[in-house]
């Protein structure tokens, strides 16, 4: 009686083993309910982090910037120069913004351009609330420029426009598939109400 219980006891182990029906109705279920769930949540999440672009939300120099930006913090390379800052994000397209908090008086741009084609320098045309602000014509590198926000009265967006976007060439020869103007490292308040 031992041995005929072993041979049955081998000959169900080699054999694959059927799942129950209610095994596999027990997994659809739970698969369903797990993308009932995640599908919903994903859809709600801010759009930051639906495209992982949450570091420079997180990354609180860039935090005012608005749309028309590549949502993407690019990091120095070890081998730059040591004034570089931290991190940038870059323009996209010809036009951006900058969400402005109430009480600025004035802004601290931290921004370098991408040269031009025809060699002369980027313009930053300013504008807000239907106004047209300061023009800033930018140096080459990453230069700090002050932008005063008396002529926005009271607005809180601030549109750059850019005199040049580029198509920049990337590494062994291939083309970025993004127009870029200018990079800004940092935004910050200067004098608050």
């Amino acid at each position: 009686m031992g041995g005929l219980s072993r041979g049955r006891h081998v000959r169900s182990a080699k054999a694959p083993r059927r799942p129950r029906a209610r095994h596999v109705v027990a997994g659809a279920l739970a698969a369903w309910a797990l993308v009932a769930t995640v599908v919903p949540l994903v859809h709600a999440l801010p759009p930051a982090l639906r495209t992982a672009t949450i570091v420079r939300r997180l990354h609180t120099d860039l935090g005012p910037l608005g749309s028309g930006w590549t949502g993407l913090l690019e990091m120095p390379s070890s081998t730059g120069p040591l004034s570089d800052p931290s991190g940038w994000e870059w323009s996209r397209g010809a036009t951006s913004t900058i969400r402005i908090p109430s009480g600025w008086r004035a802004l601290s741009l931290e921004m370098s351009p991408i040269p031009c084609r025809d060699r002369k320098p980027q313009k930053v045309f300013l504008a807000g609330s239907g106004t047209l602000g300061p023009t800033l014509t930018l140096l080459a590198g990453f230069h700090w420029y002050q932008v005063p926000l008396g002529w926005l009265h009271g607005g809180n967006v601030l549109t750059l426009s850019y005199r040049c976007v580029v198509i920049p060439l990337l590494r062994a020869g291939h083309r970025s598939l993004q127009r870029l103007a200018v990079a800004v490292a940092d935004v910050r308040a200067v004098g608050t109400e």
